[in-house]
């Protein structure tokens, strides 16, 4: 038993000294020339994937930069042959013109529903308690009705003046 186990352990002991000396400078060469070719194969995919996301967001980023342009009035638009910035052809649109002035109306009108209706009430509640007169609640009204009267002219006259 004492030789068999001797004869394992020189036999461990060669077996040792040849995969040391031989084997693992060898296993180790080809591993690092396997691992740098699927590292350079696995790159190039991996490049190739994140290059065209990058293009991607890039490109996306771009569009988002050309209508913000438009919108801004940085680039010119051309309608029927003239070349303008968008706000202003959309101001000088009759269609435009026409929205502005159905928006103020019915503003107008609401706001005088809601007078009349607060006047209504100012009056059936006066006998109990004076806290809204009559004269405040119209004041109220006639401002609100002026704001909205006041708004699309001012838009419409910001964007129509002349750029000194």
């Amino acid at each position: 038993m004492i030789v068999a186990s001797s004869f394992v352990k020189g036999l461990q002991d060669i077996m040792r000294t040849l995969l040391e000396s031989i084997f693992v400078p060898i296993i180790t060469q080809i591993m690092e020339v396997v691992t740098r070719f699927l590292g350079g194969i696995l790159w190039s995919i991996f490049g190739e994937f994140f290059l065209d996301i990058f293009i991607t967001l890039l490109s996306v980023i771009d569009f988002i930069e050309e209508i913000f342009n438009i919108f801004s009035g940085l680039r010119p638009v051309f309608y029927n042959g003239s070349q303008t910035d968008l706000l202003s052809l959309l101001i000088q649109k009759n269609e435009t013109v026409f929205a502005f002035a159905a928006i103020t109306l019915m503003s107008i009108g609401i706001c005088f529903g809601v007078t009349a209706y607060k006047t209504a009430k100012s009056i059936s509640d006066m006998a109990l308690d004076d806290r809204n007169p009559i004269s405040k609640i119209l004041k109220n009204g006639f401002r609100a009705s002026c704001v909205f009267m006041l708004t699309p002219f001012l838009c419409i006259f910001s964007c129509t003046w002349p750029v000194w």
